[in-house]
């Protein structure tokens, strides 16, 4: 049981050095999904969802011009995400909101 515990944990350290070295900018959403995956086999995420009153979403701004329509406030088109976000592929719109200000900033 030590002996498999000791092997579960190295292999565990080992998979995240793996992530930790990729180069996020270059490397394919594929190759770090299948790692995350690895990683993951055995445990659960869950997706809560947040019932906030106000909720916030930060946006980048460009100075001196205002959003000119709701919908630029809203999920981004899915043909405008050219980057993986935190939580999504490229192509992939994911709505991120916060329930406090103050973290909104910081995401």
């Amino acid at each position: 049981m030590v002996d498999n515990n000791l092997t579960s944990l190295v292999s565990v350290i080992e998979q995240v050095k793996q992530l930790d070295a990729l180069d996020l900018r270059t490397c394919a959403f594929k190759e770090v999904a299948t790692l995350v995956r690895t990683l993951m086999r055995g445990y659960a995420c869950v997706t809560r969802s947040v019932n906030a009153e106000p909720a916030y979403r930060a946006r980048k701004h460009v100075a001196n011009e205002c959003f000119g329509r709701v919908s630029d406030l809203w999920y981004p088109p899915s043909g405008s995400v050219v980057r993986p976000g935190r939580c999504n592929a490229v192509g992939e719109s994911i709505f991120y909101i916060e329930p406090h200000d103050r973290l909104t900033a910081t995401r």
